[in-house]
Protein backbone atom coordinates (compact mmCIF):
# COMPACT_ATOMS: atom_id res chain seq x y z
CA UNK A 1 0.00 0.00 0.00
CA UNK A 2 0.59 3.63 -0.31
CA UNK A 3 2.03 5.89 -3.13
CA UNK A 4 5.04 5.26 -5.19
CA UNK A 5 6.80 7.86 -7.97
CA UNK A 6 9.94 6.75 -9.49
CA UNK A 7 12.61 8.45 -11.13
CA UNK A 8 10.71 8.39 -14.19
CA UNK A 9 7.96 9.82 -13.25
CA UNK A 10 9.14 12.23 -11.50
CA UNK A 11 11.28 14.29 -14.51
CA UNK A 12 7.76 15.84 -15.05
CA UNK A 13 8.21 18.06 -12.18
CA UNK A 14 10.76 20.79 -10.84
CA UNK A 15 10.60 19.83 -6.95
CA UNK A 16 9.59 17.76 -4.47
CA UNK A 17 6.31 19.77 -3.48
CA UNK A 18 5.19 19.61 -6.98
CA UNK A 19 5.56 15.84 -6.74
CA UNK A 20 3.65 15.84 -3.65
CA UNK A 21 0.69 17.79 -4.58
CA UNK A 22 -0.07 15.19 -7.34
CA UNK A 23 -0.53 12.92 -4.47
CA UNK A 24 -3.95 12.26 -3.33
CA UNK A 25 -4.28 12.43 0.17
CA UNK A 26 -1.51 14.43 0.79
CA UNK A 27 -1.48 18.46 0.94
CA UNK A 28 1.10 21.07 0.71
CA UNK A 29 0.49 23.86 3.10
CA UNK A 30 2.44 27.32 2.95
CA UNK A 31 3.06 29.98 5.78
CA UNK A 32 3.27 33.36 3.76
CA UNK A 33 4.91 34.61 6.45
CA UNK A 34 7.91 32.33 7.23
CA UNK A 35 7.87 31.61 3.39
CA UNK A 36 8.02 27.73 4.25
CA UNK A 37 6.03 24.99 2.84
CA UNK A 38 5.32 21.54 4.88
CA UNK A 39 3.67 18.51 3.48
CA UNK A 40 0.96 17.23 5.46
CA UNK A 41 -1.72 14.40 5.28
CA UNK A 42 -5.45 15.74 4.66
CA UNK A 43 -6.62 13.06 7.21
CA UNK A 44 -4.48 14.66 9.65
CA UNK A 45 -3.41 18.31 9.07
CA UNK A 46 -2.65 18.76 12.18
CA UNK A 47 0.74 17.32 12.19
CA UNK A 48 3.51 16.29 9.88
CA UNK A 49 4.25 13.15 8.53
CA UNK A 50 7.28 11.45 9.26
CA UNK A 51 10.33 11.94 6.67
CA UNK A 52 12.86 9.25 5.72
CA UNK A 53 16.02 9.91 3.25
CA UNK A 54 17.74 7.35 2.01
CA UNK A 55 16.61 5.15 4.94
CA UNK A 56 17.40 7.49 7.60
CA UNK A 57 14.67 9.51 9.61
CA UNK A 58 15.24 13.39 9.55
CA UNK A 59 13.03 15.97 11.22
CA UNK A 60 13.41 18.22 8.81
CA UNK A 61 12.88 18.52 4.49
CA UNK A 62 12.59 21.58 2.97
CA UNK A 63 10.20 20.55 -0.25
CA UNK A 64 11.42 22.91 -2.46
CA UNK A 65 14.03 20.10 -3.12
CA UNK A 66 15.30 20.05 -6.44
CA UNK A 67 13.52 16.64 -8.23
CA UNK A 68 16.64 16.01 -10.10
CA UNK A 69 18.28 15.06 -6.83
CA UNK A 70 15.65 12.46 -6.22
CA UNK A 71 15.25 9.38 -6.94
CA UNK A 72 12.07 7.75 -5.68
CA UNK A 73 9.37 8.96 -3.33
CA UNK A 74 7.12 6.60 -0.97
CA UNK A 75 3.97 8.53 0.95
CA UNK A 76 1.92 6.61 3.37
CA UNK A 77 -0.39 8.41 4.21
CA UNK A 78 -1.59 6.91 7.43
CA UNK A 79 -0.58 4.21 9.81
CA UNK A 80 -2.62 1.26 8.40
CA UNK A 81 -0.29 1.89 5.17
CA UNK A 82 3.01 2.30 6.93
CA UNK A 83 5.66 -0.61 6.65
CA UNK A 84 6.99 -1.77 10.13
CA UNK A 85 10.88 -0.31 8.93
CA UNK A 86 9.02 2.95 8.82
CA UNK A 87 6.59 3.14 11.80
CA UNK A 88 7.16 4.64 15.48
CA UNK A 89 5.25 6.90 17.70
CA UNK A 90 4.86 9.75 15.43
CA UNK A 91 3.61 7.43 12.40
CA UNK A 92 0.22 8.38 12.82
CA UNK A 93 0.52 11.17 10.83
CA UNK A 94 1.98 9.78 8.01
CA UNK A 95 5.47 8.71 6.24
CA UNK A 96 7.16 10.29 3.07
CA UNK A 97 10.15 8.24 2.10
CA UNK A 98 12.43 9.32 -0.25
CA UNK A 99 15.85 7.71 -2.11
CA UNK A 100 18.08 10.34 -3.24
CA UNK A 101 20.95 9.62 -5.97
CA UNK A 102 23.72 9.39 -4.10
CA UNK A 103 25.19 7.15 -6.24
CA UNK A 104 24.77 7.05 -10.13
CA UNK A 105 22.24 5.04 -11.56
CA UNK A 106 23.29 2.25 -14.31
CA UNK A 107 20.66 0.75 -16.86
CA UNK A 108 21.03 -3.06 -17.01
CA UNK A 109 21.44 -3.71 -20.56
Amino acid sequence: MGTYLRWDELKAYSSVGDALRTVRGVRVQCNQQTFECFAVMARTPQCQPTWWIDGVEVHSFHENTPIRDIYGIEVYRGAGEIPGEYAGSNAGCGVIVMWTKSRPFRVSP
